[in-house]
């Protein structure tokens, strides 16, 4: 005589705006949604059920750090039926046979290529180079559906025009299988109107638009255009000069990034040709930049014992400058370089992905940039390779 005892698996209840879009939906659905709505939740509520019934799935995010939180909780809401949870190859499995597949796509044109999916969740499609994002869709994600006729979910705070915003207007017109929801961060009952109210005071009135209100606002941001691009063959080998942009995190407990950026100077251009960005202790990446050709920061007060501490335990010959102006105005001469095409990037590499997301979605508003640490190092290495433009003053009321 055998006994079987049930297995139970918690999933929040949707709250009514949710209801709506889970009730409406199509095979192709795109949210476009205020901060705090919801979205992740959904998007893991929909591939959650697949998996349960035996079949696989997959979550793609700009890079590991947006998928980080969302692993840990797939691994807490299926832990109870999970076989098998892979942390290197971000897999889970379970005992029904089904499993849920984590993807970066800040480093692959291919991401999924060989897998078959019964559904997939794009998240913070927004953030995702509109370029790339149209190719990883059509020639990688897109045909992972063939076999099952799966679905797609596509979730994403707005940012400016691009491949999201597409997508998002195929499911307003109606085209074929799309579907497309815009929800205010006030849609989700569980968030205190007064304090949303409290942020539209306070905030400037296109932030306030584009995080809370969902709308598509082009009339900030995008002070960087999309960028240049060389080939192999195009990098200078000889007579050119070398230097590295620094932004440093001095723990990787604080939420910051270490940022090394590496390239070359030569007949005015810079060629951009190492990127290093990594979550670590000071230790730890004080090595990596002992590696590096000629680095340079701009030190803030809170900073200024890291080049003693840089240059007395390592022997780094860091070069310095003390960082007297805001972010957004240290970097005005390296966007100017930027849009006049003299920054070059390597094409098709995997560090051009990831510098692109950063850099194109970069507004200078600390309350949008969810990250802003490669401006910054952008911002040095434009220094140590041009230098500061000499000092002419200006008339104060402006005559010649």
């Amino acid at each position: 005589m055998s006994t079987s005892s049930a297995l139970r698996i918690t999933l929040r209840r949707p709250h009514p705006a949710q209801e709506q879009i889970i009730h409406d939906a199509a095979r192709f659905n795109v949210l476009v949604c205020g901060r705090r709505f919801g979205k992740t939740e959904l998007l893991l509520n929909r591939l959650t059920r697949p998996v349960l019934s035996g079949k696989p799935v997959a979550w793609f995010a700009p890079n590991e750090k947006y998928f980080d939180e969302v692993w840990r909780e797939a691994n807490r809401v299926l832990a109870p039926v999970i076989s098998r949870s892979d942390s290197q190859k971000k897999r889970l499995e379970v005992i029904t046979g089904g499993a849920m597949d984590f993807w970066t796509l800040h480093n692959t044109d291919d991401p999924g290529r060989g897998r078959k999916y019964a559904a997939v969740a794009v998240d913070e499609a927004a953030i995702i180079p509109p370029a790339r994002f149209e190719r990883q869709w059509q020639e990688a994600i897109r045909p992972t559906l063939t076999d099952y006729r799966g679905d797609a979910w596509f979730g994403s705070t707005p940012k400016g025009d691009g491949f999201f915003r597409e997508l998002f207007n195929r499911g307003q017109s109606g085209e074929g299988d799309w579907r497309s929801w815009q929800m205010p961060t006030t849609a989700n009952p569980h968030i205190n109107a007064a304090e949303v109210e409290a942020a539209r005071i306070e905030l400037p009135n296109a932030v306030f638009r584009q995080e809370y209100l969902a709308e598509f606002v082009t009339d900030f941001g995008a002070h960087f255009k999309p960028p240049a691009y060389y080939e192999p063959d195009q990098l200078p080998q000889d007579g050119f000069k070398e230097a590295t942009g620094c932004d440093f995190a001095y723990t990787s407990k604080a939420g910051d990034w270490t940022v090394f950026l590496t390239g070359r100077l030569h007949a005015g251009i810079i060629y951009i040709t190492d990127l290093y960005r990594a979550q670590s202790e000071a230790t730890v990446w004080a090595k990596r930049l002992q590696d590096v050709p000629a680095p340079f920061a701009f030190i803030g007060g809170q900073e200024s014992g890291i080049a003693d501490f840089l240059r007395n335990d390592y022997g780094i010959k860091l070069t310095t400058q003390r960082a007297v102006s805001d972010k957004l105005a240290r970097a005005q001469r390296a966007i100017a370089a930027w849009n006049r095409g003299e920054i070059r990037l390597p094409h098709g590499a995997p560090i051009t992905t990831e510098i692109e997301a950063e850099v194109l979605a970069f507004t200078g508003d600390s309350r949008v940039d969810a990250h802003d640490d490669v401006i910054d190092a952008l911002s040095s290495l434009h220094h140590a390779l041009i230098g500061a433009p000499a000092f002419e003053p200006l008339d104060p009321l402006g005559w010649n």
